[in-house]
């Protein structure tokens, strides 16, 4: 007897899946390539509005897995949904990638020196994640797209108003824990909105295509 697909997403799904891996690093690389660029900020004076809530930190680490769950619900949805995103996901990375090197951002960030998990998380963050490329929010950007991708599949209701809630959280954990500005979340969403339209319009899924006929996968 044959034995069942054992990969959690489709065959069709792994070369999208494994290019969204492979843009990964270019976010750290762009940070090494603007080191000693004049960084600007895009503050305003709703920034200085915002309260610094160091307890959304739980919010922005578990937005990793909020995209796990996102990407592979759309990666077993069907093929061209999967491709469309996907292939958004990797147009918007792109852009961004770009803006970071033209218009480097930076931002000042507060002193946590509180005690407990919370604080050490927030501090290891901190740590890792140096507040500068941050127009626009990859963190928005990648929530917003994995709620709209949701949307369109035929995932019960409640998981996608779930996954809408859990994005417009994400978006407030950004500047409550003062890793990006209020803009950063505007700039996030119509990337991710134009890597969309050019995905469609460009019909991205042959890019995908094309790989998995060089390997041999279709």
């Amino acid at each position: 007897m044959k034995s069942g697909n054992k990969w959690p997403i489709p065959k069709y799904a792994i070369i999208p899946a494994a290019v969204y891996i492979l843009m990964v690093p270019t976010y750290f690389i762009s940070h090494l390539l603007t080191k000693d660029a004049n960084h600007i900020s895009v503050a305003t004076a709703l920034d200085d509005a915002i309260p610094f809530l160091p307890i959304f930190i739980w919010i922005y680490v578990l937005a990793y897995l909020q995209w796990f769950i996102g990407y592979v619900a759309i990666a077993r949805s069907n093929e061209p949904l999967c491709k469309k995103y996907f292939g958004g996901e990797l147009i918007a990375k792109a852009i961004t990638i770009l803006i970071f090197l033209i218009m480097p951002t930076a931002m000042a960030q507060p002193n946590p020196t509180g005690s407990g998990l919370t604080y050490e998380i927030l501090r290891w963050i901190y740590g890792v994640d140096n507040p500068t490329n941050l127009f626009p929010s990859i963190h928005c950007l990648e929530s917003w797209m994995v709620a709209r991708g949701l949307a369109e599949t035929n995932a019960p209701k409640y998981a996608k108003t779930a996954m809408w809630l859990f994005s417009i959280l994400v978006f407030m954990s950004v500047v409550f824990v003062k890793q990006h500005l209020a803009l950063d979340i505007i700039g996030g969403i119509i990337v991710a909105e134009i890597g969309l339209f050019l995905a469609k319009k460009l019909n991205f899924r042959r890019f995908y295509d094309f790989i998995e006929e060089k390997l041999h996968l279709r």
